[in-house]
């Protein structure tokens, strides 16, 4: 015998109603789909199971009453399918040896029915007749009766029905009255059932329109870049489960893997040609791929070097807001076949067109908010994000009791440039010198034009040793860089100089004062040179 389910054992379990032992069958009263007694997805296995009882009670309640009025051993309710066994969907009966079934089609008294034939029955029903398959033994009963009872008209692409059975110990006739009164009854159950699927079927959808609130909601939580990645990967975890989700992003001829949540994160950051991998295609098509969501490999995902392992579903949609070209594409995978149906795509699709909006007004914040930082000319930090960072830098300094260097940079002669080239060679120079310091100071440090043609760099867990080193190869590489301009070579120099904390200075006025000090005094001994200060 099957599990009986927690629930029905809470409900059932040791009880019985006026005389009749309740028998509540594992998955007996899910939501038939397409007429069958398949269980339908439903958003909570709560609802489904609240549902599902409610549903069990009100038809063992029609069945009791049925048995009780017309003086049944037993009253059975079953779903016989187009195709496959015959299903007892719930029984009420006097007896202990019931089967839970499935049965085999065409076996028994119920077989008659499979032909077309609205009713079955017999008067007598010898002692050895196995006919009534809902019996574990023959016997123990006297006249059986099975109607056929079909499901609303065009309600079902499934084209089977229901079957009413009762048996009891009398022999005879079944009266006119006796069967109308079954037929009646099973058309009310009937009518629950559909009503039951109605319930469940607008559950469904209320959960499913929560899941995709639930999703948008944490999408409009984003502002930036990564908080938006990080929404769009909680709406995909809130509507499937899935087990990989990335988002690449298209620049230029390359697209790239800015997000990677679940396996294969070491696919991060990683770029590719801009129609490499399916990604690619889907990129330039603008299309979901692949056509199936299948994913049997080794078809590149992102590149020929990338074909993921493990995977049997895969669904990559297009990044693309509004009705322009995409921007990038998500891509979700799961370990299990067939994890994206219709509704799932559409789903899928709906997300990643949200997701594209929110992440084309993230870049645009971040280019607001870049340009807001920094300098327009140099693309380095700007006088102000210079002066927040060196306070924010300088409070992390105090509080881990660690070093702290300021350099301060002067192109030599700047003055001269302008005067006797042009202020766009002047500009020239200024963003070769930018480009030098930019690549030269490591990642956790802060280049900033300062003002005019003045450098300021803050270089964390550095003494002024260490900022020595870094400005001398900094004004190295700057000496080495050469200018065309009139059909000669022009070169440039700077003069730097440094302050530290603590060594020199506990504030931050007190360091850049400090620093310019000496950098004042590199201009007076000759330039092109670093000076420290107190040195």
């Amino acid at each position: 015998m099957p599990v009986i389910p927690s629930y029905f054992k809470k409900v059932y379990s040791g009880q019985r109603r006026v005389s009749g032992k309740h028998r509540p069958l594992p998955g007996a009263f899910s939501s038939l789909s397409g007429g069958s007694p398949a269980v339908q997805s439903v958003s909570s296995a709560d609802v489904e199971r609240d549902f599902s009882g409610f549903q069990h009670e009100a038809l063992q309640l029609q069945l009791e009453l049925l048995r009780q009025a017309l003086g049944l051993t037993t009253a059975a309710f079953l779903w016989a399918s187009s195709k496959g066994p015959v299903q007892l969907l719930t029984i009420s009966s006097e007896r202990d040896d019931i089967l839970a079934g499935p049965f085999e089609r065409g076996a028994g008294l119920l077989g008659g029915l499979l032909h077309g034939r609205a009713e079955v029955s017999l008067t007598t029903v010898s002692k050895t007749y196995s006919g009534l398959i809902y019996y574990r033994n023959p016997g123990q009963t006297g006249s059986a009766i099975a109607l056929r009872c079909q499901p609303a008209a065009g309600n079902k692409d499934d084209k089977g029905f229901f079957i009413l059975a009762a048996d009891r110990q009398t022999t005879g006739i079944w009266r006119d009255e006796d069967r109308a009164l079954l037929r009646r009854c099973a058309d009310k159950m009937i009518k629950e059932r559909e009503f039951g699927e109605l319930l469940t079927g607008v559950e469904h959808e209320r959960s499913l329109l929560r899941k995709i609130c639930g999703g948008l909601r944490e999408l409009n939580r984003g502002l930036g870049l990564e908080s938006v990645f990080e929404a769009t990967v909680r709406a995909v975890n809130n509507l499937l489960a899935v087990d990989f989700i990335a988002i690449s992003l298209l620049d230029d001829e390359i697209h790239y893997t800015a997000f990677v949540s679940g396996r294969y994160e070491e696919l991060m950051g990683l770029e590719y040609g801009c129609h490499e991998g399916l990604v690619g295609q889907v990129l330039k098509l603008n299309l979901p791929l692949p056509a199936n969501a299948s994913y049997r490999g080794p078809a590149p995902i992102f590149s020929n070097k990338h074909c993921l392992d493990g995977f049997k579903s895969l669904l990559i949609v297009p990044l693309c807001p509004e009705k322009g070209c995409p921007l990038g594409a998500l891509t979700v995978a799961a370990v299990r076949d067939d994890m994206f149906g219709l509704q799932d795509r559409d789903l899928l699709g709906l997300i990643a067109d949200q997701a594209a909006i929110k992440i084309d007004l993230a870049q645009a914040h971040e280019l607001i908010s870049k340009m807001a930082t920094t300098d327009g000319l140099t693309s380095l930090a700007n006088h102000r994000s210079f002066q927040h960072g060196f306070d924010v830098m300088l409070h992390r300094a105090k509080r881990r009791k660690s070093p702290l260097a300021m350099i301060i940079c002067d192109i030599d002669y700047f003055k001269k440039f302008n005067d006797n080239y042009g202020h766009q060679f002047g500009d020239q120079v200024l963003k070769a010198v930018a480009d030098v310091m930019a690549r030269d100071v490591r990642r956790e440090d802060l280049a900033a034009r300062y003002g005019g043609e003045e450098f300021a760099l803050i270089l964390e867990n550095s003494d002024k040793q260490g900022a020595r080193l870094m400005a001398e190869r900094i004004r190295c590489d700057i000496a080495a860089l050469k200018f065309k301009i009139d059909g000669r070579e022009v070169g440039v120099t700077i003069s730097a100089g440094i302050a530290a904390y603590p060594e020199d200075a506990g504030l931050k006025a007190d360091i850049i004062e400090l620093a310019d000090q000496a950098l004042y005094r590199a201009k007076e001994e000759g330039r092109n040179q670093t000076v420290l200060a107190g040195g």
